[in-house]
């Protein structure tokens, strides 16, 4: 199997607080807007919420005062947590618009890496016939497949109807959301490993 590329969204933060905190503003004013993330899996108030108390709880600890370093070391964490979640939602948005992906990165205020990666499974998804729905499709060669699909980010995955062949169509899902799919190969000898996900953003 030949390798593939993809561009993939980094976020390089720094080591020194103070810089942290305006390149986290930066994502936050690059995304805030943007057409182009219209669900954030986190919600952009709750991390600019997370960043101003960063940047108090920084300027509180330059004081000295005993454990205030700990509750900025806290905050820290907390922010920078947001901000990884915010760049798997957005490599979700590049994934599923690959000759858009370097800009849709760029333009969240991040950073884009170019990276060797194996070709996809052979799992597809794509548009279906119908608006809001969506066509799936597996390698060939297994008694049954079961479908699951998530619109949080893969947080969590409801499970579509199961079929005896390597397709499926998944109706009625919600305009201008990003959904993950996943399938379960069902064999003679029992249920396969699960795939790994893949992105469409429905229309």
């Amino acid at each position: 199997m030949e390798d593939t590329y993809q561009i993939t969204a980094v976020l390089n933060l720094s080591d020194h607080v103070p810089d942290v905190i305006k390149q986290l503003q930066t994502i936050h004013a690059a995304m805030d807007g943007n057409t182009w993330f219209p669900n954030p899996t986190v919600p952009l108030a709750l991390f600019l919420t997370a960043i101003n108390e960063l940047d108090a709880s920084e300027t509180a600890a330059k004081t000295k005062t005993k454990g205030l370093a700990r509750t900025r070391d806290s905050k820290l964490r907390t922010a920078k947590s947001l901000a990884h979640q915010l760049k798997a939602y957005v490599q979700a948005i590049a994934d599923a618009n690959p000759a858009h992906a370097g800009e849709i990165i760029e333009s969240a205020g991040m950073s884009r890496k170019k990276l060797t990666v194996r070709q996809p499974q052979g799992f597809s998804a794509e548009q279906g016939d119908v608006s809001t729905s969506v066509d799936l499709a597996a390698p060939a060669g297994a008694m049954a497949y079961h479908w699951f699909y998530s619109s949080d980010g893969g947080k969590t995955y409801l499970q579509g109807p199961s079929t005896g062949y390597s397709t499926s169509t998944l109706p009625n899902l919600t305009p201008g959301t990003l959904y993950l799919f996943r399938f379960q190969p069902i064999h003679g000898e029992g249920p396969g490993d699960m795939s790994d996900p893949i992105s469409l953003m429905v229309r």
